[in-house]
């Protein structure tokens, strides 16, 4: 949506792009067979299963391979409430990997 807006910043976007982009995946979810959880929580708790469901993920198993990793350690979830979302280059949201 960005690259046909022609901005490059999230915080470029005008409330009614955000508002089409949250349709087109609304719609993604329901051509899956699903509707989008309208509950906060639930919406958290299938963010959070997702992370743990990826651990054994054919990427995740590469990425641990390829950086000597045992799959014996495990992943977590953190999380925090986000102050100022995407205002720039100063704001944003990210994984982060440790080891």
């Amino acid at each position: 949506l960005k690259e046909e807006r022609g901005v490059v910043e999230d915080s470029e976007l005008t409330s009614s792009d955000l508002k089409l982009l949250c349709e087109t995946y609304k719609g993604l979810y329901k051509n899956a067979g699903k509707e989008f959880p309208q509950d906060p929580t639930q919406q958290l708790r299938l963010a959070i299963d997702a992370v743990f469901n990826s651990w054994d993920s054919d990427r995740a198993v590469t990425y641990r391979n390829i950086h000597h990793i045992t799959d014996m350690l495990g992943t977590a979830v953190t999380v925090q409430s986000m102050v100022f979302g995407n205002l720039g280059q100063t704001s944003g949201t990210g994984v982060l990997f440790s080891r």
